[in-house]
């Protein structure tokens, strides 16, 4: 794995390129569980994988694999087949209570993170609907910063 081989990471606000998410006809936007179980086998293949396991980076497996959880949990209500994958859902919402003290406790966990995933503990619904707001201002923002791009061009003509 690269991240592991890198001597150096480096986190920059750069924007490589912009990902529509207002395109509810894309292949990202549609619901596929498959997807979802795809993303909790990488977690488990990383951890499988990993060539030493320190308590931070048992605390970020357990971070990163609760917050997929809450992921998970809010596309399935957002969905409409909570109903569905009735199991599924009561599993990912165990392993975020499991953990949610350790989490809470631990130094390396933002307060965001831990707000997040303290209120998927509480109420997964009320974390789905602010989810929801949350990616109709990425897609209103999306929006707007195509629009300007567009008139930017036609002031340069």
């Amino acid at each position: 794995m690269a991240a592991e081989a890198a001597n150096h990471v480096v986190v920059t606000n750069y924007k490589g390129y912009y990902y529509r998410r207002n395109n509810y006809a894309s292949a990202t936007s549609k619901f596929k569980i498959d997807s979802v179980y795809n993303g909790e086998k990488s977690i488990n293949e990383i951890e499988r994988d990993l060539p030493r396991k320190t308590k931070s980076i048992e605390m970020m497996l357990i971070l990163h694999r609760s917050i997929y959880s809450i992921g998970a949990i809010t596309k399935l209500i957002q969905n409409h087949v909570v109903s569905d994958y009735r199991t599924d859902y009561r599993r990912w919402l165990k392993y975020i209570r499991s953990n949610i003290l350790k989490i809470l406790l631990s130094n390396e966990v933002s307060m965001y993170r831990k707000g997040l995933l303290l209120g998927g503990c509480i109420s997964p619904s009320v974390m789905e609907k602010l989810n929801e707001v949350r990616r109709r201002r990425i897609s209103n923002a999306s929006v707007d910063e195509q629009t300007l791009k567009n008139n930017n061009e036609i002031e340069k003509k």
